[in-house]
């Protein structure tokens, strides 16, 4: 077995307990937002459990960040670097137990962590979102 394939194997391997504690299913991060952008009764129901979100990572501010953005569909992309760039509405902070390892925009990554439903802002990185996965690994789909 060569190196980089035992790499891949561990580190997929050291995911999978993780992604297995959430619930069986992903929850679609459009079930998470009701109407004006208010939690849905779904997203209310599972604050402070472990969840699985799918989605793609949007490119990342910086390479040494512990935490990436979820969106529901790849961005190419930083929206806070590229003036004009609309940001998506219903995203997902994804606060990370680990350091961040970037996934390619178009691959989709699956996220755990505990959801947590308070507007917040990262005060270090000027990051505010109202749905975050705190604790959280990620892996690619």
């Amino acid at each position: 077995m060569h190196r980089r394939s035992f790499l891949v194997l561990t580190g997929t391997a050291l995911a999978a307990p993780a992604l297995g504690r959430a619930s069986e299913a992903p929850v679609m991060l459009a079930d998470l937002y009701g109407p004006g952008g208010a939690p849905s009764p779904l997203a209310l129901s599972l604050e402070g459990q472990a969840v699985r979100l799918d989605g793609f990572m949007a490119p990342p501010l910086k390479p040494e960040a512990r935490f990436f953005v979820l969106t529901e569909r790849p961005m190419a992309t930083c929206p806070f670097c590229a003036a004009g760039t609309q940001w998506p509405e219903r995203i997902v902070t994804v606060q990370l137990r680990h350091s961040l390892r970037v996934i390619p925009f178009n691959r989709p990554v699956a996220a755990v962590g505990t959801l947590a439903l308070a507007p917040a802002t990262d005060e270090a990185n000027d990051i505010h979102s109202r749905v975050w996965l705190s604790d959280a690994t990620y892996q690619r789909l």
